[in-house]
């Protein structure tokens, strides 16, 4: 119960997919497949820190904003 340990300390809740409801989950899935494939795929990463340089465009994606 980390999680729901950490929510509760920062002020916010856990919201879980409701049981048969699995497509609620698939655009994420999408995201996170076409990511993968179209922008960490071109790299050759020497440290997890690279990876997360470029975690950073995802998140200004997700959120609307332009890299």
């Amino acid at each position: 119960m980390a999680m729901a340990q950490w929510a509760e300390e920062h002020g916010t809740g856990l919201d879980f997919i409701p049981p048969g409801k699995p497509t609620q989950n698939s655009y994420i899935e999408r995201f996170n497949r076409t990511y993968r494939e179209e922008v960490l795929d071109l790299y050759i990463f020497s440290r997890l820190s690279e990876v997360r340089g470029h975690g950073s465009l995802a998140q200004g994606v997700q959120q609307g904003t332009p890299p």
